[in-house]
């Protein structure tokens, strides 16, 4: 039906015609023969059994039905893009006369690629033989890209998280838009009365969180929200790979709550990493490295990180003697 959930149905061959109902759907939109070649176990629901008079199974597929005069289907593969990308328009209409979309003829069911520059609405008009017309719209929202975080949500990793006192305040904390949420490191040593924490390594002062930003972006700003227990010295790093790092920023005085850097120039990374050098004292006590919120800015790097093959390839492992070729493409 329209909700797009699938129900069992009964099926019984009339002549040439294999007539399909089911009693939980008066106005079915699609039928659908089977999931996989699974032909057998006649009778079991779900086992595909429809062969022809040669005795060969039919393939599994799925057919829309034709509901009349109706627009089946209109929408944009992308509900949201940034300034300068592209989505994909597509609609099926059924019985009309004619179709426009925002006045411009158009097949009854086909595809557009459309690029707008600002937020923009689509409209696909149809028309009966008996001028009886029905309209859909379809809003495509432009972000202007200097305005996206793109640290959010995005899969973050950290060197450690605390995980002595309550919950453990994993990487993930620090991206997920929510102020209540942190990441902390690992501090206690279990020493001194000091509760033990699993995940302490040692080196508390080294620590670190890192995020992927999804794709190669010109970082242009970086803003950390801070909880107490901040970084009074750490350093900003990009990485194409996630592996080699370079430093882009470096911080000597921080003072916590809200630093909100803008970076001189706009280095292309794939991934950012907040390095810790110094933990705040708080008379003598150290706590983990505590962020709230972790978020960077800037536009979609037309920059094309340098790659490399091994032949013949054999992963981190040669044999000694074997001939190896090792390629760099940095064109990028």
């Amino acid at each position: 039906g329209a909700d797009g959930v699938s129900v069992w149905a009964d099926a019984v061959i009339d002549g040439d015609r294999v007539l399909v109902s089911s009693p939980s759907v008066t106005t079915p939109a699609t039928v659908r023969y089977a999931w996989q070649f699974n032909p057998g176990n006649p009778g079991v629901p779900g086992t595909a059994d429809l062969t022809n008079t040669a005795g060969f199974p039919a393939t599994p597929f799925e057919a829309v039905v034709n509901p009349g005069f109706s627009i089946a289907s209109f929408g944009s593969a992308r509900a949201t893009i940034e300034a300068g990308q592209s989505t994909v328009l597509s609609w099926q209409v059924f019985e009309a006369a004619s179709v426009t979309l925002d006045g411009a003829p158009v097949a009854l069911e086909g595809s557009q690629s459309i690029s707008p520059t600002a937020t923009t609405t689509y409209t696909l008009t149809a028309t009966s033989a008996d001028a009886e017309t029905l309209t859909e719209t379809v809003t495509v929202e432009v972000l202007d890209p200097t305005l996206i975080n793109r640290a959010r949500d995005q899969p973050a990793t950290a060197s450690t998280a605390e995980a002595c006192c309550g919950e453990t305040r994993v990487a993930a904390f620090a991206v997920d838009g929510d102020l209540t949420t942190r990441w902390a490191s690992a501090w206690s040593d279990g020493q001194d009365g000091r509760p033990d924490d699993p995940n302490y390594d040692g080196t508390p002062d080294d620590e670190w969180l890192d995020v992927d930003l999804g794709g190669v972006i010109d970082v242009d700003r970086v803003i950390l929200t801070w909880e107490a227990a901040h970084a009074t010295k750490y350093a900003l790093q990009a990485s194409f790979d996630g592996v080699n790092w370079t430093t882009i920023y470096t911080e000597n005085e921080g003072d916590g709550e809200v630093d909100d850097i803008v970076l001189d120039t706009s280095p292309p990374a794939r991934y950012l990493r907040m390095q810790g050098i110094e933990r705040r004292d708080f008379d003598g006590q150290r706590f983990g490295y505590s962020l709230f919120d972790v978020a960077v800015y800037g536009e979609v790097s037309a920059v094309v990180p340098p790659t490399a093959s091994v032949t013949p390839r054999t992963g981190n492992v040669v044999t000694a003697g074997q001939a190896t070729t090792l390629v760099a493409d940095v064109s990028g």
